[in-house]
């Protein structure tokens, strides 16, 4: 019997004992559904449904996502972890609030033990020596000078107080303490260090550790190194030194100075990829970092060289600097704003062919000075002022812009702008006047800050001699990106220069020709016009053939074979065709080859011949059929002027499509969507007849078609020469007997006369018994409305059988009658109605028009180079045409800015269609008519091409140059720039 749950009162039925219950969708489905939805919904998971659960609070969290017991267990870990107790659920002995007032308290907190160590660095005359040695050597040096002071004063003088010169490898001394002279041939030393002292301190109480210092014997430069169990560590510059290091390390320790060496030591949140702004926002007030630049943190930095030192100082938030050097020489220095924004670094000059930028700065030369020495701008200054003698120099109130020269007193004058007024540009800059004479001035704009405006300096000049209006403004170009004017020019370069140096138009030039030239050498035919080169096994990119396997099949016409090679001349490989002697149809097909195996030659179609396959041309009425013969697609769609065209099968309106084989066949069908006919005839010589192509249909009593079976069975039946049917005789016409009429005729007595009975006659002559009663009308109407007790059939009503009600039972409310699944034939025909289509149905229809197929259409192409981040476009055009399973693209993409991505492969994405994934055109070249390429920095005389790729929606851009003319190299970011422009169109196929 039925029961139910314990938990939500679901009911349930007994399998045995309630098997022939009817089933109650509302008591078994809809009523449990409703109370499992109830005991569901919002609020549902009561502490009492969830039951007790155990945190354990030693599991450190790796994911952000779980079973809610691990979730808790992870916040648990983390706050015992925060509050440094053994259980998480333990009171600590702060809290945050409390420990972040007394981070914010200005006074400094110290321990007994750093008062006493501080107290003992105050003398400057020896105790600050021996516990500076233990800061520096963690610990260690504390009981090391007391130790081995004497040993150490003894060693100094084993070689009759000469120090002992050292040529060998540093890294071997690290068994004894001893100083020597270190000779400029001595190996492992510090970069930078040349010969001077080197000092090596073997520690009594860690005698698995050594440390070296050397010291530069000129210059007063050291480093320290310290080496464990024989493995040395990184030499260090130490930037403090003699007795300097004393009183500075007093001072900052006094005045509250910190110094880390690494970002970690500043917040745990900084790391290897914590730029400039991020370390200086950490860093206190009053601190320094001194720290390596490698190749995980240089860009981060903004610092292109990957080994070299890193210094940042920090006086206050708007007083930071910093300065970086290389191992090999560049030396950086960097600044921030006043905001305490990162202001970006600045390469501070060699002695040696500088390049200056911002405003650098000399000594000014002694007045007179006539040497090789720089020239300051108050060298030139003081020596202007003496040439002009009566000048004066007077510093003015600032003036309009547009106030003319004759408003400027005679001399030097100078004024500051400190807002965008007056119509000054700049916002914060000098301006200075030299007016000699009313006829004789000059002016020049100097700016202050960087961020207020253009950098560069302006100067302009009086307009005429006896003018008193001003020029147009000057710019004086920087080295730091200048835009120059007019013809500048330069030195002309070496020929194999390969650097930095300015070209010029003739050095230029020349190298031009010279690639030019290769170019030339490289593409001119080396083989003789009858040549028979394979161009299976070619290793030339370009030959005239006509070998057998050319397009031509060694049929005698010779072919332009380009062949496009990939990584070797023997591997993967791809060929384009041109014909040679083809005088009146040039012809181009293309192939590749790949793992050893090439594909079969095919044809590319010129756009003119595919127009004239596709775009149908109407016949006009009066037009003879006879006389089209060439191929393409023609049409009338009036059955008035087909009636007036000669030579046509029907005159219903049609479309003629016109092939070529020996001859030529013309295919004429009709427009009727309900009676779909098609003609057919050959030309060869002469015209054939028309000969209708039927359809897979029978036919029928007003349409021709196949014959059934049913009709042949019934043909056969028929004698031959049998004679029409006349037909059953009737009262007035001739007609065969019937059998009817036979049964009635031998049923009449011979000389019977033609006895009529009468019309009615009353019911009481007719006798009754018990199995013949008259019945009345109602009786008659109350029999005819029972029903029957027979049992329904397809073509009659009755009561229903129980297979039937059993059949009923198991159909869905609502479900459809069964439908013909349509024929291949109903399918590719695609005129049936009244059949259903399955997927393999859809197939054979999809294949059987797909020849027939055409569109036109447009698509958008997008550049990515590894990705499409930051690229913007100043146009991207993109058209195509597909014939079948033939797809013609045409693209244009111009670039205004390349974007972010510098090291990807270019790709233009968005085919309107995927290419074909099968092995013939895997790695193929397809044909590509390349029209504008322009704006890449690419090799000079590079060409062009592009790769499909298979299964895809995508095509690849390639070059190539005169250091690789057989191999084309992807087209990467770093080849892009903001003016790049791509116009190029081509085939290919899809499945």
């Amino acid at each position: 019997m039925a029961s139910h749950t314990p938990n939500l009162d679901l009911l349930k039925k007994d399998p045995v004992a309630d098997a022939n219950d009817t089933f109650n969708i509302e008591t078994m489905l809809n009523d449990n559904w409703d109370k499992i939805d109830a005991a569901s919904g919002p609020g549902s998971a009561t502490d009492e449904k969830i039951g007790d659960r155990t945190i354990n609070d030693t599991n450190q969290p790796r994911a952000t996502t779980g079973k809610l017991t691990t979730l808790l267990g992870y916040l648990a870990f983390m706050i015992r972890v925060i509050i440094g107790k053994t259980n998480w659920y333990s009171v600590p002995a702060t809290n945050l609030e409390a420990a972040k007032a007394h981070m914010d308290d200005t006074t400094i907190h110290v321990t007994a033990a750093e008062r006493t160590n501080w107290t003992a660095k105050a003398d400057k005359n020896g105790t600050l020596q021996t516990n500076l040695n233990a800061d520096l050597l963690d610990g260690q040096h504390g009981s090391y000078y007391a130790a081995v002071a004497a040993a150490q004063m003894n060693k100094l003088t084993l070689d009759n107080g000469t120090l002992s010169r050292y040529s060998g490898d540093l890294n071997n001394l690290n068994t004894v303490t001893r100083i020597y002279y270190c000779n400029s041939t001595a190996t492992n030393k510090p970069v930078g260090f040349v010969e001077g002292l080197l000092e090596v301190f073997r520690l009594v109480d860690a005698t698995n550790r050594t440390i070296q210092r050397v010291t530069q014997a000129t210059g007063v430069r050291s480093w320290v190194r310290v080496g464990v169990d024989g493995t040395w560590g990184d030499w260090i510059a130490d930037p403090i030194n003699d007795g300097i290091l004393q009183v500075n390390l007093n001072s900052e320790l006094h005045n509250g100075w910190k110094i880390f060496t690494t970002v970690n030591e500043i917040s745990s949140t900084l790391n290897s990829s914590s730029t400039m702004q991020d370390i200086a926002a950490a860093m206190p007030e009053k601190s320094k970092l001194h720290m390596s630049i490698h190749s995980n943190n240089n860009t981060a930095l903004g610092i292109s060289f990957v080994s070299g030192i890193l210094y940042l100082e920090k006086f206050g938030a708007s007083r930071i600097y910093a300065y970086a050097f290389s191992m090999t020489g560049i030396f950086l220095f960097g600044s921030f704003l006043t905001t305490g924004a990162w202001g970006g670094w600045r390469t501070v000059a060699s002695s040696e062919s500088p390049t200056f930028t911002g405003i650098p700065t000399a000594p000014t030369a002694a007045e007179g000075t006539n040497t090789t020495q720089l020239a300051t701008t108050a060298f030139v200054q003081r020596a202007a002022n003496n040439a002009e003698s009566n000048a004066k120099f007077p510093a003015i109130a600032a003036k309009l812009v547009t106030d003319p020269p004759s408003s400027y007193p005679n001399g030097y004058s100078i004024f500051h702008i400190n807002t965008p007024a007056n119509g000054w540009n700049n916002a914060y800059a000098i301006v200075e006047t030299i007016k000699s004479t009313s006829s004789r001035i000059m002016q020049f704009v100097y700016p202050t800050q960087s961020s207020s405006g253009s950098n560069n300096i302006f100067y302009r000049l009086q307009t005429t001699t006896t003018s008193d209006t001003w020029s147009e403004w000057f710019e004086l170009p920087n080295n730091n990106s200048p835009t120059f004017a007019g013809i500048p020019t330069a030195p002309k370069p070496l020929a194999t220069s390969n650097d930095n140096q300015l070209a010029t138009t003739s050095w230029a030039r020349d190298r031009m020709n010279e690639a030019l030239n290769l170019a030339k050498d490289y593409a001119t035919n080396m083989v003789a016009t009858t040549s028979s080169a394979d161009p299976n096994t070619t290793q030339e990119a370009y030959i005239v053939t006509n070998h057998a396997n050319g397009p031509g099949g060694g049929s005698g016409m010779y072919w332009h074979v380009y062949t496009y090679f990939y990584s070797s001349k023997t591997g993967n490989r791809g060929q384009i065709a041109l014909s040679y002697n083809n005088t009146t149809n040039t012809r181009l097909l293309i192939r590749s080859s790949f793992s050893g195996n090439w594909t079969d030659w095919r044809e590319i179609a010129s756009l003119d011949y595919v127009d004239s396959k596709v775009n149908a041309t109407k016949i006009p009425s009066g037009a003879d059929l006879n006389t089209y013969t060439t191929e393409g697609i023609f049409y009338n769609n009036s059955n008035a002027e087909v009636a007036n065209i000669s030579n046509t099968p029907v005159n219903l309106a049609f479309s003629l499509r016109i092939e070529r084989h020996a001859g030529v066949v013309q295919r004429f069908t009709t427009y009727a969507h309900d009676n779909l006919r098609c003609f057919e005839r050959n030309y060869y010589g002469s015209w054939g007849a028309w000969k209708e192509v039927f359809y897979k249909e029978n036919a029928t009593s007003s349409k021709d078609g196949l014959m059934s079976s049913t009709d042949k069975s019934k043909l056969d039946g028929i004698a031959a020469g049998a004679q029409p049917n006349p037909g059953v005789a009737t009262t007035s016409a001739n007609g065969l007997m019937s059998a009817a009429m036979v049964t009635k005729l031998n049923g009449i007595a011979t000389g019977a006369n033609n006895y009529v009975h009468p019309a009615t006659h009353p019911p009481s002559i007719i006798a009754q018994d018990a199995s013949n009663r008259f019945v009345s009308d109602a009786e008659k109407s109350t029999w005819n409305a029972k029903a029957s007790t027979a049992v329904v059939t397809t073509s009659a009503n009755g009561l229903m059988s129980a297979a039937d009600k059993t059949k009923l039972n198991g159909i869905a409310t609502g479900a459809q009658v069964n439908r013909t699944i349509a024929t291949q034939a109903q399918a590719e025909a695609g005129t049936d109605n009244a059949t259903d289509m399955t997927p393999l149905r859809v197939k054979q229809a999809i294949t059987k028009n797909q020849s027939d197929f055409y569109e036109q259409g447009t698509w958008t192409p997008t550049l990515i180079a590894g990705s499409a981040t930051g690229i913007t476009y100043n146009h991207r055009l993109g058209a195509y045409t597909r014939i079948g399973k033939l797809v013609t693209i045409h693209c244009s993409v111009s670039i205004s800015n390349k974007g972010t991505s510098d090291i990807g492969i270019v790709k233009i994405e968005g085919l309107p269609y995927k290419v074909a994934l099968n092995t013939s055109s895997l790695g193929m070249y397809y044909g590509f008519n390349i029209g504008i390429v322009h704006g890449l920095d690419v090799p000079e005389g590079a060409q062009f091409g592009a790769q499909v790729i298979q299964g895809g929606t995508s095509v690849e851009l390639k070059y190539n140059g005169p250091s690789f003319v057989a191999i084309y190299k992807a087209i990467r970011g770093t080849n892009l720039t903001n003016t790049s422009r791509f116009d190029f169109q081509f085939s290919y196929l899809i499945d």
